[in-house]
Order: C-alpha cells, then sequence, then structure tokens
C-alpha cells in the first residue's frame, strides 16, 4: 500500500510503499477514506515538543481517522467487515482493563502507523461506527478536532443562560462555538479576521468583535481561549468573571516557564 511517512523533523514527508497491514488479536484493519492533518502533526514535523509523544520513527502519522473495516482480528466482536468507522486516537486513554501495558496504545500516528496511508489497523475499543449521512471527513475531524472543542466547553461548564467568550474562530473555536450555542448559552466570539464575523453570526453566535481585549469588561462566565497567542489569554484572564472559568485549548505561541509564572504572580 501506499503511505506518506514521517522520518525527520524539517524534512518532508516520504511517499513509500508499505505492506498492507495485518490484524492482532483485538485489532480491525480499515481502508481510510479521510485522514486529518493535526496542529499536533505539523508540531511534530516542526520538530517541536510533541514529537517526543512518537513511540516509533519512521512512522506514519495521521491519529484523525475515519473509514471502512476490511478485516478483523480474532476476539473482535463489536465491528464487521463493511462498518463505517472513525478512531479515536489516543487510545491509551480509554484503554479496558488489561490494556493498559499494550506497547502500541498510543494509537493511529503516534504509537503505530497511522492515517495518512490507504490503510491503518485500530484497536476494537477506538472505535466508533459512524452514523449514516454523516461524511467521512466530518467523522475524522472529530475524533480529535471536534472532541478537543467538545471538552473545551464540557471544562469550561458551559450550560444555558451561561455568557461564554470564545477566542478564535478557527476550526475548533468555531466548532467551540456552535457547541455552546447548543447548549443554550450566549455566546460571544473574538476573531481578528473580518471575513470570518457573517459566518459566524449566520451559524448563531450572539456577539462578534474584533479582538481578545474587546471580551474585557463583559463579565463572562467562561472564556475558551482556542488561539493562545499569549496576549489572548492575558485577555481571557481579564475579562472572565470572578469565580468564572477560563480554558486554555490553543497552542498559537509558547511562552517560557519564566513567562507563564510572570503572568500568574500578576493574576
Amino acid at each position: 500500500m501506499k503511505a506518506w511517512q514521517f522520518t525527520e523533523p524539517h524534512e518532508p514527508m516520504v511517499l513509500v510503499e508499505l505492506p498492507d497491514p495485518e490484524p492482532a488479536a483485538g485489532e480491525v484493519v480499515l481502508d481510510v477514506c479521510a485522514a486529518g492533518l493535526c496542529h499536533s502533526d505539523v508540531d511534530i514535523l516542526e520538530g517541536g515538543p510533541l514529537l517526543n509523544r512518537l513511540t516509533q520513527r519512521p512512522i506514519v502519522l495521521g491519529h484523525e481517522v475515519s473509514g471502512v473495516v476490511t478485516r478483523v482480528g480474532v476476539g473482535v466482536t463489536k465491528f464487521a467487515v463493511g462498518d463505517r468507522v472513525a478512531v479515536y486516537g489516543q487510545g491509551y486513554r480509554i484503554a479496558p482493563p488489561g490494556w493498559e501495558h499494550e506497547s502500541r496504545r498510543d494509537g493511529v500516528g503516534l504509537g503505530r502507523d497511522g492515517g495518512f496511508a490507504e490503510r491503518t489497523t485500530a484497536w476494537e475499543y477506538e472505535l466508533t461506527k459512524i452514523p449514516d449521512g454523516l461524511d467521512f471527513d466530518q467523522a475524522a475531524s472529530a475524533t480529535d478536532a471536534g472532541m478537543t472543542a467538545y471538552h473545551a466547553i464540557r471544562v469550561g461548564a458551559v450550560a444555558p443562560g451561561r455568557r461564554v467568550g470564545i477566542i478564535g474562530l478557527g476550526g475548533l473555536g468555531f466548532t467551540g462555538a456552535r457547541i455552546a450555542k447548543i447548549l443554550g448559552a450566549h455566546v460571544v466570539a473574538a476573531e481578528t479576521n473580518a471575513a470570518i464575523h457573517g459566518a459566524a453570526r449566520e451559524a448563531g453566535i450572539d456577539e462578534v468583535v474584533a479582538d481578545s481585549a474587546d471580551l474585557v469588561g463583559m463579565e463572562l462566565d467562561a472564556v475558551i481561549d482556542y488561539a493562545g497567542f499569549g496576549t489572548t489569554t492575558a485577555a481571557a484572564v481579564e475579562a472572565v468573571r470572578p469565580g468564572g472559568r477560563v480554558v486554555q485549548v490553543g497552542l498559537g505561541k509558547a511562552n517560557s516557564a519564566e513567562a507563564a509564572g510572570r503572568a500568574l504572580s500578576d493574576v
């Protein structure tokens, strides 16, 4: 099969021919129909901190994956050939008892070859069936980008009637804003790209401002920073009401431990 393989940071991925994967006990093989390019993948390609998370090199990246099951290993009972599935790419987080020490527990694209290939494997417990009518690309992005956006909303204790600030309307931020609206919150979004403002309002976002600093003074119950550029996080701290919550998601700009310490001392 054809696959894009990562070998070294600051080098392009290489198109290679690899043997078709075989399912081990508890695994399935799936034909990949969609695979998302995550910010984590970019970090690895650029030699960032997440490079140390890889358990093998070379490796086929891609941990936002969906496809169709083509083979099942011994012991697989919940999925069958032909099922449309999405893969949760951080398998160690949901490993059932007895699987915690599996050497490849970190999932597709990180602990073993992933979705930037024609086929890949996944543990049965990492899979979820794709509902009818949902496209493969949407299902793939939901496994990480969607999950991350949703988790931040949960951590922010978003609920009906809450006033919630969303910083950054990229893929994660827009998804988070929509989830907050579905949950019944009043959503104020800060986005520097004015071209997105119209789409945000059409999606039901209540207020859209041009800069995270514009959120200051709004006494928001929660502010979720999907951008993470230092100044955005500082604005989030200023904009949240006393006793509210600030949730940091974005990794737009890394700050040193010293800078982080100064920021916390000022809060």
